[in-house]
Order: structure tokens, then sequence, then C-alpha cells
């Protein structure tokens, strides 16, 4: 005897349920996925701002040894100072260098670059890194924060010469 009818349903999921189910899968997922991309973005940019500053660094270094100073730095008007001026072709820097790197979120961000005395013997580069808690960074002589020209910092690099063995204290001013 068979019975055919509401009374008898069979065991598994409507068309409907399984789409609410797989929407909702696929709704968690994206936003796993979204969250750790922009994470990876924030990671990319900070390893190509290291890796800029340590080019400019090194080229500088290179001034350096054949001047006897590293170029000075006039702040603009600002209050800031995008010390050489990114995307220039600054012709105290050739044959050292053919364009000055930007930060890869310019303009919104610059890298700063002082000198630390007016005889131009010492050399510092700021960025803003946007993943603090990237070891580089935490470990870093701004990792709390220096101001400098009005904006907070927290990575600076700096000619060999630059002893950053003493911590920088929580927005304390560098010159």
């Amino acid at each position: 005897m068979n019975k055919k009818g509401p009374a008898c349903r069979q065991a598994g999921f409507t068309i409907m349920e399984l789409m609410i189910a797989v929407t909702i899968v696929s709704i968690i997922a994206v936003s796993f996925y979204s969250a750790n991309l922009l994470t990876q973005l924030k990671k990319g940019r900070d390893s190509r701002r290291k890796q800029e500053m340590t080019t400019v660094v090194k080229v500088l270094e290179d001034y350096y040894n054949d001047k006897n100073a590293y170029p000075t730095v006039v702040p603009s008007s600002s209050g800031s100072i995008d010390g050489l001026g990114c995307k220039s072709n600054p012709q105290g820097l050739q044959p050292y260098m053919s364009q000055i790197p930007c930060d890869p979120q310019y303009p919104s961000h610059t890298y700063l670059y002082t000198t630390d005395d007016p005889t131009a013997q010492q050399i510092r580069i700021y960025a803003i890194m946007e993943y603090p808690k990237d070891p580089d960074v935490m470990n870093n002589a701004c990792s709390i924060g220096c101001s400098v020209g009005g904006q907070n910092y927290n990575y600076v690099i700096t000619s060999s010469n630059v002893d950053l063995s003493t911590p920088v204290e929580p927005g304390a001013i560098i010159p």
C-alpha cells in the first residue's frame, strides 16, 4: 500500500532552504576574504615603503660619501617637509637618483626627509605605516609616534650615524 500526499514527506532540503544556506555561507566567506584582502594590501604598501626608504638612504649615503654632507631640506609653505620632492627629477641628486619615489598613497601620505643639524651630517626619513602590527614597525624608534612638522609618523629610517638606541618618547617632536 502506497500512501501519497501531504502526510508522507520525504526527508531532505527544499531548493529554497539550500539557496538560503549557500547565500549565508557565501556572505560569511566574502566578509572574511575582504578583511584579509585589506590587511594584505596594507602590508604590501608598507613593504614598498620600507624598500623605497632603504633605497633612498643607500643613495643618500653614496651622496654623503662624495660630498661630505647630505642634501639640505627647505620646509614647504604647508609646514610639512616633503624634503627632496617626490616625483621630481632633482638636479642635485643626479647621477645618484633619477627620480625620488613617492609614498604609495601620495599625495595623502608623503615621505618626510629631514636633516638633524645645520651641517647636514645626519638624516631621517619618516613614513606612516598602515599595518602597525608589523614587527619592523613595532620595534621602530617611532612606533609610539614621532611628531615632525605637525604630522605624526610611526616609522623612521636614518643615516648610519644616527643613534636610535634611546627610545623616542610618545609624541616627541623631532628636530
